[in-house]
């Protein structure tokens, strides 16, 4: 699954990078508040321009949510690069009693020489910066110990600069969190989306989720099993993973040699008019062609990954005359009779993986429209049985229907 591209970079925030240029001078250092779940991705360039040669603090912040292993490699890493990191979870409080002794350790020879001048007990100044929604208010709030500054789990709240006094004579400047005007790294971005960072219009909510399953799968498997009932190869696709209701469909395709179909590509790609009209040319172009489902009771009984290899199996079953060789997208497969041969992303680059990707998604999609004329109430035609928001409303409403997938529903339920 390709990550898409997402640039967000509203005006206020080239306001906000020059006012803290602007106010460099009155602090006596920074706090660079990072997420720890995405340590590198929460690192705007920027700021190592904006603070130049000052003392800089890091703080990973969410640490409670982040891979803990992860998180001490990064504080070792950031270490050695000579800064000053915490690990903290500020909305819980935890860790951020440790931040005024670092903050004295962080300034210590300054401290020193304003005590030999006879300045003692002299506020330290300190700028705080983040991206959006890395937790900057809600550090300062724990700090404070009251609501000192807004806080929102949605970006660009903090739009002003904020002089803030907390106990043991630390001032704080809150300030509003900045992206960088280009991400050179598609996944940097989509990294900060799935983190809040960017405001949640910028990508459509559905194809954000389904990017996260698929990095969970990848990264995570162990975790996404446990908590969703979800056995995924490394890398599933996390639309497939995301159907609520519906069997999964596989189709497997012999194309003619030489076959050229412009357009043919992965089936989530294209529009739904042009699936449907590839569709067409692949059922006359085809040598052979088979399609086949596992039903949602067996998703249920043996889970999605086992499934869709049996569905996989029925389909090329139906294949005259039987290849000699099959090509699989992803990379783990089963003993299905005959040689195999897996492909990562394998939808962009093959053509007979595409054109069965395109086939199953589009008979998957009318099996889902005829559901929608037996249960109207659920909007399978819409959705084509997704966990969308009116779908999942329609769930809680009339509760779950024939079709939905059990298992799938499990924390939907404990949670309703």
């Amino acid at each position: 699954m390709a990550n898409e591209t997402i640039n967000w970079y509203p005006g206020h925030m080239k306001k906000a990078t020059r006012m803290m240029e602007d106010s460099l001078r009155l602090v006596d250092a920074v706090v660079e508040l990072r997420d720890a779940r995405i340590p590198n991705s929460s690192r705007n360039p920027d700021v190592e321009r904006i603070v130049g040669s000052k003392p800089r603090l890091i703080v990973l912040n969410r640490a409670d949510q982040a891979d803990a292993a992860a998180t001490a490699l990064w504080k070792k890493a950031l270490t050695g690069e000579g800064a000053l990191a915490l690990e903290m979870d500020c909305k819980s409080g935890r860790g951020v009693n440790a931040f005024p002794a670092a903050a004295r350790s962080l300034l210590k020879e300054k401290i020193e020489r304003a005590e030999a001048k006879g300045q003692v007990g002299k506020a330290l100044r300190f700028m705080v910066l983040g991206v959006p929604n890395v937790g900057k208010s809600s550090f300062i709030n724990r700090l404070a110990g009251r609501k000192a500054a807004e806080t929102s789990d949605r970006p660009g709240v903090t739009r002003g600069k904020q002089w803030i006094t907390v106990d043991q004579g630390l001032l704080l400047l809150d300030t509003p969190g900045i992206l960088w005007p280009k991400f050179e790294d598609p996944e940097v971005g989509m990294r900060l989306a799935y983190t809040g960072a960017v405001k949640e219009d910028v990508i459509d909510t559905e194809t954000l989720a389904c990017h996260f399953i698929a990095l969970l799968a990848k990264y995570y498997p162990q975790t996404l099993s446990e908590r969703y009932k979800l056995e995924a190869p490394e890398d599933a696709d996390g639309y497939e993973l995301l159907q609520l209701a519906g069997p999964v469909c596989a189709a497997a395709v012999i194309l003619p040699p030489g076959l050229e179909i412009p357009s043919l590509n992965d089936s989530k790609k294209l529009t739904d008019k042009k699936r449907r009209e590839l569709y067409d040319i692949m059922i006359e172009q085809a040598v052979s062609y088979g399609i086949a489902f596992a039903s949602e009771q067996e998703i249920d009984e043996i889970n999605i990954l086992q499934a869709t290899f049996l569905a996989m199996e029925r389909a090329m079953q139906k294949l005259s005359p039987q290849p000699e060789l099959a090509l699989i997208d992803g990379n783990r497969t089963k003993d299905f009779g005959l040689p195999v041969r897996t492909i990562v992303k394998g939808d962009s680059l093959s053509a007979s993986i595409a054109a069965a990707s395109i086939l199953a998604k589009v008979t998957r999609d009318r099996l889902m429209e005829e559901y929608d004329a037996q249960y109207p109430q659920y909007g399978f035609a819409v959705h084509k049985g997704y966990g969308t928001k009116r779908h999942y409303e329609a769930l809680r409403e009339f509760g779950p229907s024939p079709i939905h997938r059990k298992t799938f529903l499990k924390k939907f339920h404990e949670n309703p």
